[in-house]
Formats: C-alpha cells, sequence, structure tokens
C-alpha cells in the first residue's frame, strides 16, 4: 500500500505517482546516452635505441651522464644546457630519475664487464680525487687489453679494487704502488 504523503526533514513529500518505481528507473536508463568512446590515441612507434621506462634515449642518456659525472656539471645546469642548446626542457629530478634508471638498466652489463675483466691476463689500476657535489670522491679506473671500466666511489680503500677485480686477482695488476692494491694480486707491476 502506498502512503499518500510523508513528512520527512520538515519537508512535505508526495508519493511517487504512476508506474512502478522499477519501470520508471528502466525508462530513465533507457534515456540515457550511450557514453561515447574516447578516439583512440596516436602511439608512436618506439624509436629504436630507447631503454624501457627512460623518457630519453641512448644518447641524450650517454650525453646527460657524460655532463654530470666526466665535465661534473650539476643537473640545474644540465637542465639549462638541454633547454638552451636542444630545446628539452626537464627538471634537477627528472634527470637523476633518468640518470638511475640507466644505470639499473646498465646493471647486468656492468656485472658482466666486472666478470670480463677478472679474466683478463692483465690489468691497469688507478684512482684519481673526484669532487662530486662538493664531496671528496675518487674515480677509479681499470684498463685491460679490451676493456675499460671508471666507477666513482667514497673511498680509496681496498673493497673498491675488490669489488672489480675480486679478493685474489689471478692476473698482473699494474699501479702506482698504493697500499690498497699490496694483497689483491700475486704478480705486480708499479708505474
Amino acid at each position: 500500500r502506498q502512503a499518500e504523503s510523508c513528512h520527512a526533514d520538515g519537508v512535505l513529500k508526495k508519493p511517487f505517482q504512476g508506474t512502478s518505481l522499477k519501470d520508471r528507473v528502466l525508462e530513465l536508463l533507457s534515456k540515457r546516452q550511450a557514453p561515447v568512446a574516447p578516439a583512440p590515441k596516436h602511439v608512436e612507434p618506439v624509436p629504436e635505441g630507447t631503454i624501457p621506462g627512460c623518457r630519453f634515449g641512448v644518447n641524450l642518456l650517454l650525453y646527460v651522464n657524460f655532463l654530470r659525472f666526466g665535465v661534473r656539471i650539476p643537473y640545474d645546469q644540465i637542465a639549462l644546457l638541454l633547454d638552451t642548446l636542444l630545446g628539452i626542457r626537464v627538471s634537477h629530478g627528472t634527470l637523476v630519475d633518468e640518470v638511475n634508471r640507466f644505470a639499473a638498466y646498465l646493471g647486468p652489463a656492468y656485472t658482466q664487464l666486472i666478470r670480463d675483466i677478472r679474466h683478463e691476463a692483465a690489468v691497469n689500476a688507478e684512482e684519481t680525487g673526484w669532487p662530486v657535489n662538493g664531496k671528496g670522491r675518487w674515480l677509479w679506473d681499470f684498463i685491460t687489453r679490451h676493456y675499460t671500466l671508471l666507477v666513482i666511489r667514497n673511498s680509496r680503500g681496498t673493497a673498491v679494487v675488490e669489488e672489480v677485480l675480486g679478493p685474489d686477482y689471478p692476473g698482473v695488476l699494474t699501479s702506482d704502488g698504493l697500499a690498497t692494491y699490496h694483497h689483491i694480486a700475486q704478480t705486480q707491476q708499479r708505474c
């Protein structure tokens, strides 16, 4: 049975008149226009040399890494250079993220490079001061007949040499004679 009216919230409300509520809802739903599907987005093909998850291609990533770690230009200045010279607007944070993604992408290749260097008959090693963001760091180079590996670390200690060459490098290690290198290889040469 249907009430003639009711008082709710102090307002006189009249009951629904006519067809059943279910029929009225179905009628309203049928009058609703179907949503229009958005036009398909145009998707450009992925350019050659693109790294998954990175906004930049390999060449630009190499350039940014060179500017940051090779020439020691701060990220803010790199962003200014990219905007001024190439018309690429990018933030400091984006540059940091891209460099980190690139490093993660190169991780397996880096690991393989270390394995390959450890199997070389001879390696030349050297370290030099290399400030990063005004903090003292060390640029290490490990050079063989076939490979060159540069790493930047906080330390000038033996742990860095062991990280790259392992604790018992079987080949000939050429260095400047720093004590850091003394126990890594049995055969050593001084330069």
